[in-house]
């Protein structure tokens, strides 16, 4: 099946239709500032597939939800599928309206990974293809081996790019020292930091970040410091050792005492565990 891609002029009947969530808000508000909507609403009506990528990053566009709404209603009417993605389900999601989530909840629900093994070099080879590069099984082992295995997909499709740039920079073909920089690029990337953790954290039980470093021990910002604590350990590289220094001189028991407290806490408190979701979702990358 033939994929068109939403800054597409025409998208034939039959064809996969893609936005990210954020492209249908921004497509959707200038038809609407344009007075023209039904062409928009035409274009989804006649997909054979509709895949709406990251819907959670539209949780504070309320028109676009109501509008993606009854697209997807009039979808399903017609039995025509629509694939939706989101870091969370809907109806989880603060912001995210009941109308639309009552419409991307009851389908299917299937769990996301990020790709690993076969499914990795397989993944890679199709994006060498997308984009146009030729890449010999030599090239796509060195990428698969030495880009971080925790990298998302998006990072190995920036890989295969760098090395289209690069090639086209320096009038080569792909090559080792091609394949040598792009690693390096996508391995730059800078890790997450634990004051990055922290005022999200913060920000999210409505504390100040000096609070949760401090040695007070009000159960409100004991509960926010071991969240802060348990991210910081799941979402950086940092040591039990250095995630105590941080958080006020604390040793590595205390620290470990909170992290297994937590996730203890995460498996029977729901609002917990959407703090914690919310915060992963706003320092991830």
């Amino acid at each position: 099946t033939d994929t068109n891609h939403s800054d597409s002029p025409q998208n034939e009947p039959g064809a996969v239709l893609y936005f990210t969530a954020i492209d249908f808000a921004r497509a959707y508000a200038q038809a609407v500032a344009a007075d023209d909507l039904q062409p928009l609403r035409d274009q989804i009506e006649q997909a054979a597939v509709l895949v709406i990528d990251e819907l959670h990053l539209i949780r504070d566009k309320g028109p676009a939800q109501d509008e993606l709404a009854l697209r997807l209603d009039h979808r399903t009417q017609r039995d025509h599928p629509s694939i939706v993605t989101c870091r969370r389900l809907p109806s989880e999601i603060r912001g995210m309206r009941p109308l639309l989530a009552s419409r991307a909840v009851p389908g299917l629900t299937i769990p996301l990974a990020i790709p690993a093994g076969d499914a990795r070099l397989q993944l890679l080879r199709e994006l060498s293809i997308h984009q146009a590069v030729d890449l010999d099984d030599e090239l796509i082992e060195l990428l698969h081996r030495r880009i971080d295995s925790r990298l998302s997909a998006r990072s190995l499709e920036s890989a295969i790019k760098q090395i289209s740039l690069w090639c086209r920079m320096n009038d080569s073909p792909p090559s080792l020292e091609a394949a040598e920089h792009a690693i390096e690029t996508v391995g730059k990337a800078e890790e997450i930091s634990l004051a990055e953790i922290t005022a999200a954290v913060a920000k999210n039980f409505r504390l100040r970040r000096t609070d949760l470093r401090s040695s007070s021990r009000k159960q409100n910002l004991v509960r926010a410091r071991s969240l802060a604590m348990l991210l910081g350990r799941r979402l950086t590289s940092k040591s039990m050792h250095q995630i105590g220094d941080y958080f006020g001189g604390r040793d590595h028991t205390t620290v470990l005492h909170a992290i297994r407290k937590t996730e203890s806490l995460l498996r029977e408190d729901a609002d917990l565990r959407r703090a914690a979701d919310e915060v992963t979702e706003k320092i991830s990358p």
